[in-house]
């Protein structure tokens, strides 16, 4: 196994792209991930947007240094959105153990994304069926 590859994590929200754009804007320069076993993410960075329908936010370290990224995607529009969030990471050494860490920091930088774009939707949106 390869340590040194990237460390990829990704969950789904049911919100328009826009919206989680709109989100993310709103999360620059703020204080918003903590991690227990990496350093923490002092601030989000700047959100740009790389293509129609993807958006990446920098997450910066205490030292200004990025650490992660966190992306939008959009996958579905309409009545039914549907928008992919990823976390993107790398381990700080050439270690299993440091992978390890840096897998757990990025779960839980997407699960405390994904539970805040949730939560801060503007418009409550009908449940997906089944």
């Amino acid at each position: 196994m390869d340590s040194t590859r990237p460390i990829f994590v990704i969950d789904y929200v049911d919100r328009p792209f826009d919206a989680v754009c709109e989100r993310l804007a709103d999360w620059q320069d703020q204080c918003l991930f903590v991690g227990d076993d990496r350093p923490a993410v002092g601030r989000a960075g700047k959100v740009d947007r790389i293509a129609d329908h993807v958006v990446r936010l920098a997450m910066l370290g205490d030292d200004g240094r990025q650490i992660g990224e966190l992306r939008a995607l959009a996958v579905s529009t309409g009545d039914n959105p549907l928008t992919e969030v990823l976390v993107f990471t790398r381990p700080l050494a050439e270690s299993a153990s440091s992978r390890s860490v840096a897998l757990r920091w990025a779960r839980s930088m997407l699960e405390t994304a994904v539970r805040r774009l949730e939560a801060t939707a503007r418009d409550p949106l009908p449940s997906r069926a089944s």
